[in-house]
């Protein structure tokens, strides 16, 4: 009795933190955004992630199309164009065969893919600082690092500036540290395992189905084997039943040869995935994990609720036009709904599509903590917390109304160290975190600015190593 008393409670827990999680969304799409028509033909969306000021990072790659560019594209908050920042195909980037992943601590952009050849199997990645090309660092075997000998598939980041890749071989995963205050792995370097954590899929077939994809919590503390992340991985013809979404937990960043995968079960098999490549994920700041069905009998892309046994629960459903089991006439005409990526704020999603060539963007009537909050009558910047600080602190500013603005933190010679925010934010109370180790500062006292229109407010932190 007191078992099925336990069970019955558990289930109305559940029940209800679902309820939670899916009262808060309001998915409709809004627009359609274009990438330039001169470049178009060339374009092949891959994968995608947004930066710190909402800025949306877009890969285009050959992995699906010989004839495509693999380039990197930027859409600002209030663009309505992408613009293209690097063209790793014309000139030609001698270490670039296929890109194939993209994410971003802070406003730091990494791209990650094949270098040409078949056999060895290598890899690179790309640091790009605050989205700059002119500063970009490379990583990879016959560059610089170690830890790239084999294919990398997708990647995200932690907070705590660790890289989490899927990797083909023994169809596993790695994490690479680019974390400055981190001296036990070189910088830009794989943490060293000794036993592969296997994709609950088994072992691939000829490298044809692979991990493809890796989320991450935002702000998850990964120092702790209790946080999850999650990877997506597609089916081959070979191996039909190998394609799913995978939770990944018990190990650490620092130790991710203990991480465990478990593959994640809902009622309808949504996430038994097929053979289409990639199945790209993202989750939000409420632990939400959202799936792009980019395959023609999906055609969607959902938000779940995971809970640590692998048991999704579906919670809402962007409209799509072209949903052969769902249809919705006002909705956006996917084709093949490649990737997805939240704002800062989780306010506006991000669909990109291979087939279309598009963005198609949407609203989620999420709101943040720091939104639900009053509205300041007046431009309000905080005391970062903590402070002194090793190495990360949280910086809170407040809006009476929506505004662009630039929040940036300058050494006391007034060089621009980091640049936290650059764009448009909704009124209200925001948060932003920075990290003195991502840009492998040294201690000593710094000072943040927030600027809107003509004015600004600063305030010093302090850095103690």
């Amino acid at each position: 009795m007191r078992t099925m008393r336990l069970a019955s409670i558990l289930g109305v827990l559940l029940v209800a933190t679902v309820y939670e999680l899916s009262a808060q969304l309001n998915l409709t799409f809004r627009r359609t955004i274009s990438f330039p028509a001169s470049d178009s033909a060339k374009v092949r969306p891959f994968l995608c992630a947004t930066d710190a000021s909402g800025t949306l990072w877009v890969i285009s790659s050959r992995a699906t199309d010989t004839a495509a560019a693999n380039a990197l594209w930027r859409l600002r908050p209030g663009d309505t164009l992408l613009t293209k920042v690097v063209d790793f195909t014309e000139p030609r980037d001698p270490f670039v065969a296929s890109l194939r992943g993209v994410a971003t601590i802070g406003n730091d952009v990494f791209v990650t893919g094949w270098q040409p050849g078949v056999s060895p199997q290598i890899s690179f990645t790309y640091r790009y600082p605050n989205g700059d090309p002119a500063k970009k660092e490379a990583f990879g075997a016959n560059i610089q690092g170690v830890g790239y000998g084999t294919y990398l598939n997708g990647i995200a980041a932690t907070r705590d500036t660790f890289l989490f890749a899927g990797i083909t071989f023994n169809t596993s995963i790695r994490a690479y540290n680019f974390n400055r205050s981190y001296a036990a792995v070189g910088y830009g370097s794989w943490v060293p395992l000794t036993v592969y954590p296997l994709e609950p899929g088994g072992p691939h077939r000829d490298g044809v189905d692979v991990i493809r994809d890796v989320a991450t919590i935002p702000n998850g503390n990964y120092a702790d084997s209790t946080t999850v992340f999650y990877t997506s991985r597609n089916s081959s013809t070979a191996n039909p039943s190998s394609g799913g979404i995978a939770l990944w937990i018990r190990g650490k960043q620092t130790n991710p040869q203990g991480y465990f995968g478990k593959r994640v079960t809902d009622f309808f098999a949504d996430l038994a995935l097929g053979t289409f490549v990639p199945y790209g994920i993202t989750v939000d700041n409420a632990g939400r994990l959202y799936v792009a069905g980019a395959d023609s009998v999906r055609r969607w892309v959902k938000a779940f609720a995971v809970d640590t046994s692998g048991t999704a629960t579906l919670l809402a459903e962007f409209p799509s036009r072209n949903n052969p089991s769902n249809p919705d006439p006002s909705g956006a005409p996917f084709l093949a709904p490649c990737d997805v990526a939240l704002s800062p704020d989780n306010g506006q999603a991000y669909v990109i599509d291979q087939f279309t060539r598009k963005v198609y963007v949407f609203s989620t009537g999420l709101t943040s903590v720091e939104q639900r909050a009053s509205i300041p009558q007046s431009f309000e910047l905080y005391q970062n917390f903590p402070n002194p600080f090793n190495p990360s602190t949280t910086i809170v500013f407040g809006l009476p109304r929506s505004e662009h603005v630039t929040l940036r933190v300058f050494d006391l010679l007034g060089r621009e160290v980091a640049q936290l925010v650059d764009g448009v934010l909704p009124a209200g109370r925001h948060q932003r975190s920075f990290d003195g180790a991502a840009y492998g500062l040294s201690s000593g006292v710094y000072i943040y600015r927030l600027t809107f229109g003509a004015q600004s407010l600063s305030k010093t932190m302090q850095l103690l190593k």
